[in-house]
């Protein structure tokens, strides 16, 4: 179960890779947020279940899509972006250890200062403005 969480997760990482703010990127925001959701979820029981441990990883930031990143093509409100860098690095960081629920709580903070991002998506249309410029 872990396997095909931690699978998914790379699946939305992949699909965000290189994509500018375009037609999808809310669902791809959202897809990643969601991906770290069931990663925690996942890595918990896991945890609990079979014994399970994290096996030490220290790239895992360079694996953040660029339309993710400080200095990517981020449209929206900077001050959530700045609390989705904050937990981001503080996953990454933790994810240079081996502490299974550690790692798991960083995923779960992570998705939720990226489903913040998602949310204000959905409530703001003026970051569209390159859709509307097209047509």
């Amino acid at each position: 179960m872990l396997r095909l969480a931690v699978a998914g997760y790379d699946e939305a990482m992949r699909d965000s890779a290189f994509a500018p703010p375009s037609p999808g990127y809310v669902d791809r925001v959202r897809a990643i947020a969601d991906a770290c959701e069931r990663v925690a979820v996942t890595m918990i029981d896991a945890s609990e279940a079979a014994g399970v441990g994290w096996r030490p990883k220290a790239n895992l930031a360079d694996e953040l899509p660029y339309e993710l990143r400080p200095g990517g093509n981020r449209p929206g409100n900077g001050e959530l972006w700045a609390e989705f860098d904050a937990t981001f690095e503080r996953l990454a960081i933790t994810a240079t250890g081996s502490d299974i629920i550690a790692v798991a709580n960083g995923f779960r903070e992570a998705g939720d200062a990226l489903g913040k991002v998602a949310d204000e998506f959905e409530g703001d249309d003026e970051w569209r403005a390159w859709e509307r410029l097209a047509t």
